[in-house]
């Protein structure tokens, strides 16, 4: 069993993996405590879903899995608000809550990856570096939203981590990911969500083609009088 420790808990309603940047506007007395002591510590901090409950207000009940987070650029306002970007290191699972005020800290235990050298976990991640460019291009075609991919990673982890990054689907589906230890499960996972949505983003794609087209026919048998 790897080594416990105390970390501070941010639950949001967002998913960060490792390798991923994630920037935050801190505002709450709570947190702006929180992070000003792991400032002052140089301490990391944890990012967890929210299971149940809000981001702002009482606390929030999180999933068990999250990944720990290094600050590494803060921007203090006058107001004693702060942005900071946080980016993201190792998985983590909470064993055990060990404070709920003013803020979440946990007694957590790192998540690793399990099987990450396998043949199967090489093969997966063949599969899905091949899928990748043809879901980035239905993504664009139907939502405008550019996903610039490059420096693909060799190893079946951090492929897995930029599958779960890239992918445009549900928290609860994200959270899956987040959740499996095996590499190749997630790999397989991930093959799964990104032939469907690459489907998905397709089949919008033209239906918003056909629909441009129909305008279009129909602007052109209009008559100015």
């Amino acid at each position: 069993m790897s080594e416990t420790r105390a970390l501070p808990l941010f639950p949001l309603n967002a998913i960060l993996f490792p390798g991923q940047a994630m920037s935050l506007h801190i505002f709450e007395e709570r947190y702006k405590l929180m992070i000003n002591r792991c400032l002052e510590e140089g301490a990391p901090i944890g990012i967890i879903l929210i299971r149940e409950g809000e981001e702002v207000g009482e606390a929030a009940i999180p999933y068990d899995i999250g990944t720990v987070a290094a600050i590494t650029e803060t921007d203090r306002q006058e107001n004693g608000e702060l942005d900071i970007i946080a980016v993201g290191q190792e998985r983590f699972v909470i064993r055990e809550i060990l404070q709920e005020t003013p803020y979440l800290v946990g007694h957590v235990e790192a998540f690793l990856p399990v099987e990450d050298d396998s043949p199967r976990a090489w093969a997966l991640s063949s599969r899905l570096r091949e899928m990748l460019p043809a879901y980035v291009e239905a993504l664009a075609q139907a939502t405008g939203t550019f996903v610039q991919v490059v420096n693909v990673p060799d190893t079946p982890v951090q492929l897995a981590y930029l599958g779960a990054l890239v992918l445009q689907i549900r928290l609860f589906e994200r959270q899956s990911l987040l959740d499996t230890a095996e590499v190749s499960a997630m790999l397989a996972q991930e093959i799964v969500f990104m032939a469907r949505e690459t489907a998905l983003w397709r089949y919008v794609a033209s239906t918003q083609e056909a629909q441009k087209q129909r305008e279009d026919n129909e602007f052109g048998s209009m008559s100015v009088n």
